[in-house]
């Protein structure tokens, strides 16, 4: 018990050292108390160990948005899990946590997803192809939209106009682009609001 509560509380330090890493000026909007504690355990967090885990976040998160298939090994076996359950697995908040997951991975398909440590979890596209049809179309009508007919869709919808060629993506969008510029995809997907956006801290 309390190798978690430890676990918890440096992962949430960990955010807070990310967070102001990124944005100097959220600083000022913590506690005191908290403050300080940041200020103490910067040289001893690891930001690289922030990035991987908020990597890892958003990368569970994209998939999950896009209902991709996630495979575990547990005691040799196979298992399919849902993309909400496999984020609970790198949370060392949670008592689902379990330290021998260490990477997530995305490939096209689950003759792919074969030949992986298990310490991996491997996700792809879900083998429906009209949900997988839907998703891609789903972005295409978010990009290239004006400033009126973004303001027609409701003031909660109001965002900066976007282009796929902003995300070094070119239309249409394919199935192998969700996995092969994953990354790239998910950026456009947090900027039009089909996912939460993550601030990941800077390495350098």
């Amino acid at each position: 018990m309390k190798r978690k509560i430890g676990l918890g509380i440096t992962l949430i330090l960990i955010l807070l050292v990310a967070t102001c890493a990124t944005y100097p000026e959220e600083m000022g909007r913590i506690p005191g108390n908290i403050r300080q504690m940041i200020t103490n355990n910067t040289n001893t967090i690891d930001l690289e160990e922030a990035y991987r885990t908020m990597s890892l976040f958003r990368k569970i998160e994209y998939g999950s948005s896009l209902s991709f298939n996630f495979q575990r090994v547990v005691d040799g076996e196979k298992r399919l899990e849902a993309g909400r359950f496999v984020t609970l697995l790198f949370d060392s908040r949670l008592d689902y946590f379990d330290p021998f997951y260490t990477d997530v991975v995305f490939v096209h398909s689950a003759a792919e997803a074969e030949g992986f440590p298990e310490n991996v979890i491997v996700g792809w596209p879900i083998d429906n192809d009209r949900l997988n049809e839907a998703s891609i179309a789903q972005m295409h009508r978010h990009v290239n939209r004006t400033e009126a007919e973004l303001g027609r869709w409701g003031e909660h919808n109001r965002r900066p106009v976007v282009t796929l060629e902003e995300f070094g993506l070119t239309y249409p969008i394919t199935l192998a682009d969700l996995v092969d510029n994953w990354d790239k995809v998910a950026s456009l997907r947090e900027a039009v609001r089909l996912m939460p956006t993550f601030s990941i801290p800077s390495r350098e």
